[in-house]
């Protein structure tokens, strides 16, 4: 049974004011974060059980219950969400720290002290700002039902404090105790606007696809094969490794290798502005013992045959180039033979073969798999901005027919976007806007060509989706054939279903910029030229904001506010808060006599709770309840201890004393 107290001279209707107003504020900071980054189901994994574990602890049951609650609910949350949805990303993580906590505090405390609710929510609603940019209807918002939420648990203590049901508070206290919660919001929301501002447009260790360090030269393809494709630049690097020798690739017989070979390890189908995820896949653990078919040969081509060895890290990826029908020499695996997946339970023999074709080119006629792939493979983009892609698409005249499409969309891209080692910049949020739309450079690298090219084939209804993996190698010498490939040759690029053939790949990387690996040199000028260009972009955006009337009209507002504060002369009353200790002595000399007459109090336990408790109980005299009242008059009130209190305090500490000897006469009668 939940715990009550009648005592409580608060109005209900200011508690549920607090409530409704500290819930709101948490939902608003859950609704900040990006769904494409924490998607629901892990949203309500990591809220849910917090919430009822919160609720529950008002509620008088054995601390050790609430614990192995709390343990079965999360695991089970956590386990439904990733059998539903699969793995979440890195940056889903971060806010997934804060979430128990945060709701747990929420219904905890949601009318009496949301102090520890607020800080964490304002936490959260600073990583949505980090993940997804700033969203100024739901900071306003924030700042309004934060507000309310501090000044409504102000006038509850006070009411509590003070023991009377009504107070008139004066209109001019009002106004300073909303101008001060408003005035600390608003710095809130202005470290909010620094930290979105400063991490969009200044280089960091997560943001930087350029390293100077010789050990990883290819920072710059930051397309991440495990499961997300990160575009605007908080992703990991290929493979998360600094080792350059991944993968060798022979042929049996000592033919060469072709230099321009694709070998995929992983594709993306669920897009959103800033990230592409893997999506749904129908896994199948393969019976075969060392041997499967991913696909029936076509008739009439040649079929070879080639030998894949990985080093190091490599070992949990499966390499295979286009058009693969057998693989040979791995175990436990989990497939998926229409989508073309392939993925090892563990990491097993690092040498495997399979066996390819080498399709001709793709011909006008040939026609994708629309019915089958319209659902998984043409989804676009929620805050995809469809008239500026339809514009360059017009210009570009591409069609909906799929070869004419891609030709043009490939074209497009090259006359219209260069290829560099820097990330693309611009006004706009997101990186592949900036890729496509900023004014004057408009640069990009492997991964912002194949999101641009997905995108619009997609908006032309074309399925796609995209592969990443390791193209053309460097020929090895010393072996007859062979090419290594390593993590300057990580690449990104198209694939279209094709109905006869499978999944196509589609490069609209110009071919002279792919396995591109720059010298040293050329990355520190990069890098100089990312920084230089990152400043400007600073300055310029500072110049246009303060140029307009919106900016000086908030700062005219900030600076009336700051001098509309009333200014108030603290009283001796007042300094009472801060400064009692001959009170808190007679409190301490209450507690330990009540203490000792079996009624000690919980660490986490308030006073007011604390008196309600012993009420309850029917173990709280008059004498005592009056002292803990003119102890809270004084502490929080802004009375001064004077002689009267005093007194109140030493009978209440008398009629602590009187029950610690009742105690002992009522066990010395039961023995």
């Amino acid at each position: 049974m939940i715990s009550t107290t009648t005592l409580d001279p608060a109005p209900h209707s200011l508690r549920w004011v607090a409530s409704i107003s500290l819930f709101t504020v948490t939902i608003l900071a859950l609704a900040n974060l990006p769904s494409e980054v924490l998607p629901i189901p892990w949203l309500l994994a990591f809220t849910v059980p917090g919430a009822i574990i919160g609720s529950w602890s008002r509620i008088e049951r054995p601390h050790w219950q609430r614990t192995l609650l709390a343990v079965i609910l999360q695991t089970s949350a956590c386990y439904g969400a990733l059998e539903w949805i699969g793995q979440m990303t890195r940056p889903a993580a971060l806010a997934c720290t804060i979430l128990p906590p945060l709701a747990f505090t929420t219904t905890r405390n949601h009318d009496s002290d949301p102090s520890l609710a607020l800080f964490l929510s304002l936490c959260v609603l600073i990583v949505g700002v980090i993940l997804d940019g700033l969203n100024i209807g739901i900071l306003l918002a924030y700042v309004v039902f934060a507000n309310l939420s501090l000044h409504t648990t102000t006038l509850i203590e006070s009411h509590r404090a003070c023991n009377i049901s009504r107070t008139k508070v004066e209109v001019r206290t009002l106004m300073s105790n909303v101008m001060a919660t408003t005035l600390l919001l608003l710095a809130c929301t202005a470290v909010s606007f620094a930290i979105e501002r400063t991490l969009k447009l200044l280089p960091s260790p997560t943001q930087k696809q350029l390293s100077i360090n010789k050990q990883n030269a290819d920072a710059n393809h930051s397309v991440g094969l495990d499961s997300s494709f990160i575009l605007d630049g908080y992703g990991a690097n290929l493979l998360n490794t600094d080792r350059t020798k991944l993968l060798r690739a022979t042929h049996p017989d000592g033919q060469l290798v072709a230099g321009d070979m694709y070998l995929r390890s992983a594709f993306f189908t669920k897009a959103s502005m800033h990230h592409w995820v893997v999506g749904p896949l129908n896994r199948k653990k393969s019976t075969d013992s060392g041997h499967k078919v991913l696909r029936l040969q076509t008739p009439n081509i040649p079929v070879e045959q080639l030998k894949l060895e990985r080093f190091d890290e490599a070992n949990d990826h499966v390499f295979l180039p286009p058009y693969t029908t057998r693989v040979m020499g791995l175990k436990n695996l989990q497939i998926d033979i229409q989508r073309e997946w392939i993925k090892t339970d563990s990491p097993n023999a690092t040498n495997y073969q399979v066996t390819y074709q080498s399709l001709p080119a793709i011909g006008p006629t040939e026609r994708v798999s629309s019915a089958q792939w319209k659902d998984s493979l043409t989804q676009l983009p929620r805050k995809i901005k469809r008239d500026r892609f339809n514009q360059l698409l017009d210009e570009w005249g591409v069609t909906t027919e799929p070869t004419q499409a891609m030709n043009a969309i490939a074209n497009g891209l090259a006359r219209h976007c260069q290829y560099s080692l820097r990330e693309p910049t611009g006004p706009f949020r997101h990186k592949i806007d900036n890729f496509l739309f900023a004014s004057g450079d408009r640069h990009g690298c492997c991964m912002h060509f194949a999101a641009a090219a997905a995108l619009m084939l997609r908006l032309k209804n074309i399925p796609c989706r995209i592969g990443v993996g390791l193209y053309g190698g460097t020929a090895e010498k010393g072996i007859a054939g062979a090419r290594i490939f390593g993590a300057q040759h990580a690449h990104a690029w198209v694939e279209v279903p094709f109905g006869k053939r499978g999944f196509a790949v589609f490069d609209p990387t110009p071919p002279t910029q792919r396995n591109r690996s720059p010298s040293d040199n050329e990355q520190a000028t990069e890098a100089a030229k990312q920084d230089d260009l990152n400043v400007l972009s600073l300055a310029t955006q500072l110049s246009e904001l303060m140029a307009t009337p919106k900016a000086w009209a908030l700062l005219v507002g900030v600076a009336f506010l700051i001098w509309a504060i009333p200014r108030r002369r603290v009283t001796h009353q007042q300094q009472q808060f801060s400064n009692s200790p001959p009170a808190r002595r007679a409190l301490k000399k209450i507690l330990q006599a009540l203490a000792k007459a079996g009624h000690p109090r919980a660490p986490s336990q308030t006073l007011e709770m604390y008196t309600a408790e012993l009420a309850k109980q029917n173990r709280l005299p008059d004498d005592v309840r009056v002292a803990l009242a003119a102890y809270q008059e004084t502490r929080f009130g802004g009375h001064a201890f004077d002689n009267l209190r005093a007194k109140q305090l030493k009978l209440g500490h008398i009629a602590a004393k009187a029950m610690q000897t009742e105690i002992e006469v009522t066990d010395y009668t039961d023995k």
